[in-house]
């Protein structure tokens, strides 16, 4: 059937076949979406001769297009034309659905130095909540001065003010540099040690900080989330000062464990500890965003896989209650491609066939070369999955890329 195309403000006639989207669909009986804190619920359904879709906003509108349209064999595998798969269809059925999705995770973030996605990052429904938490402190200062924790606490107020739901940083800056002030250090656990320095954990006194601001805050805005970084010495979990305060969240990155192997890997025992720190945070804080990197973070000219720890790692992640992936990336798709776009998809259905996915990404990118593409990248992935290499840099590309992996 010809499809009737409706302007901004129009209605099709009656018996017309139309597709029909965003408000004018809600208008014209369309189910409601599923409500969801980040304003992604979407649904597509037919009534009579119309295929009526929406969103909670524009932005989830924009996704139950591109379900739609994925739906009729549309890809966005990588940002770029060579990436984006289109179809050439003489008759378009999209049958009868009753489609309605809402994600796994609020907050969905895939970014990098070189790259943020643009539409790409759209089609593939990545969004929802922004959740903050890049190194924010102005300075180090100590956290359990009076006047320090007044001004945080007024610039912090600022931020947050009559915004309603969303996100800000309450983090330290990147770096090491610790008070030294008696307060501070009566805060400190002397036996509690940070394993990849040898230092004393720093996780008490800071929580006692995020305590303080998080209840004050409450105050003003009790929709705000205000996240901090598990990081650096303080990437293990409090021990004596307790969490739990409803408008708080860790993100947690894991910088100081190997980046390599997936959380549940029987050959990795720092990513055994990770799963532990994880387990040990969400015994803390109420919410959880996982902060990861999608490459060796320096290392970053050869090919690697993470569809193994993607895999893994994802529906594991939203067994222990994470509310948001963040994954730092290098856009790269010639060495980082299939994982990159994997992740994507992970972050909105964490639960998805990851083995059918990627035969449907080896075969629709790959076209006749599909099989042999599937193979290329599924020895490179067995190959960062078994090798019992645990370093985060360029020191053991040689143990992955051994001489009969390059042969392969």
């Amino acid at each position: 059937m010809a499809l009737k195309t409706i302007e901004k403000d129009g209605k099709p006639d009656a018996g017309t076949t139309a597709v029909v989207v965003g408000e004018l669909a809600k208008q014209m009986g369309m189910k409601a979406p599923p409500q969801t804190q980040s304003g992604d619920g979407y649904r597509i359904h037919t009534k009579g001769n119309l295929l009526l879709l929406a969103g909670e906003t524009p932005s989830s509108t924009f996704f139950a297009t591109s379900h739609l349209l994925e739906s009729l064999g549309c890809r966005w595998f990588f940002d770029n034309s060579v990436g984006t798969v289109i179809p050439a269809m003489k008759t378009i059925d999209v049958g009868e659905p009753d489609i309605s999705e809402k994600p796994d995770f609020i907050s969905r973030s895939l970014w990098g130095p070189n790259w943020f996605g643009g539409a790409w990052r759209e089609h593939n429904r990545l969004g929802g909540i922004a959740i903050n938490s890049g190194h924010n402190w102005p300075k180090w200062f100590c956290t359990t001065d009076p006047q320090a924790r007044a001004d945080y606490l007024a610039d912090v107020v600022a931020r947050i003010k009559g915004k309603g739901a969303m996100s800000t940083s309450i983090s330290p800056p990147d770096g090491v540099a610790y008070c030294k002030c008696e307060r501070c250090a009566k805060l400190d656990i002397p036996d509690y040690i940070e394993p990849s320095s040898g230092t004393v954990v720093m996780s008490d006194r800071y929580q006692e900080f995020y305590n303080y601001i998080g209840s004050e805050a409450a105050k003003v805005n009790p929709e705000a989330i205000l996240c901090h970084y598990a990081y650096a010495d303080y990437t293990l979990p409090p021990e004596n000062v307790k969490g739990g305060l409803d408008n708080l969240c860790v993100s947690i990155a894991p910088i100081r464990f190997c980046r390599v192997h997936s959380l549940s890997s029987e050959i990795c025992e720092p990513r055994q500890r990770c799963r532990r720190m994880i387990k040990g945070w969400g015994g803390v804080e109420k919410h959880m965003v996982w902060r990861e990197y999608n490459y060796n973070l320096a290392e970053c000219t050869v090919p690697m896989s993470k569809i193994s720890v993607w895999k893994d790692d994802i529906p594991w992640l939203k067994e222990q209650g994470c509310i948001g992936i963040n994954v730092e990336c290098m856009y790269t798709p010639h060495i980082y491609g299939p994982h990159t776009w994997l992740v994507a998809r992970m972050m909105w259905d964490a639960d998805l066939d990851v083995d059918a996915t990627m035969d449907d990404f080896y075969s629709k990118f790959g076209g006749p070369a599909g099989p042999h593409f599937k193979a290329y990248w599924e020895r490179i992935d067995e190959a960062y999955k078994t090798t019992p290499v645990h370093s985060g840099s360029y020191h053991g590309v040689h143990a992955f890329w051994t001489p009969e992996l390059l042969k392969a």
